[in-house]
């Protein structure tokens, strides 16, 4: 009698848990928990980010997909379309995808927001110059007419500066940008 009881509980357990699960993995709440990071830059973004390019693999960490959440963040409509495209399985601006990578628990689907990479292309005129990307040394010019591909990036709002010794005085250039 007592083991019928224990059987139950334990049945009754694992049926509890066997929805609670469905529920948690159905595809619109692992979306909508995919928007809540994307959109939060206090939130950690990179369990929920895959990408084709296996350079940018490596390199999906919180601190590299802040500028993703900083374009998202800044502009809610943004973040909306994307929400949008992906429901309806579209990709966004040609750089944002839903893609399933694999299943939870062998049972539940699991999906994670496919982004694509981006480069951007440093030029200056000038000799002895250093290029930063976020405080991020990435470049110095070794002749007066330099160009340097920077990349893989994930898209998103980086601050590029360019400094260096003019005629004499010490320059420093920069800017903020949207790299799509």
């Amino acid at each position: 009698q007592q083991f019928k009881m224990v059987l139950l509980a334990v049945a009754v357990v694992l049926v509890a848990a066997v929805i609670g699960l469905k529920s948690y993995y159905l595809p619109q709440k692992e979306l909508d928990r995919i928007i809540t990071a994307v959109g939060d830059p206090s939130k950690n973004l990179s369990g929920y980010v895959t990408t084709d390019e296996p350079n940018l693999q490596k390199k999906i960490t919180a601190a590299n997909l802040k500028p993703v959440q900083k374009y998202f963040s800044k502009d809610h409509q943004k973040l909306a379309n994307l929400e949008t495209a992906l429901e309806k399985n579209e990709s966004y601006q040609g750089s944002y995808s839903l893609q399933r990578v694999g299943s939870v628990w062998l049972f539940f689907p699991k999906y994670k927001v496919n982004i694509s990479a981006v480069y951007v292309n440093l030029h200056t005129n000038h000799v002895n110059f250093s290029f930063y990307k976020n405080s991020q040394k990435v470049g110095k010019t070794t002749q007066d007419s330099y160009s340097q591909k920077v990349g893989p990036l994930f898209p998103g709002i980086y601050t590029f500066t360019a400094t260096g010794n003019l005629s004499g005085r010490n320059i420093s250039k920069k800017v903020e940008r949207t790299v799509n």
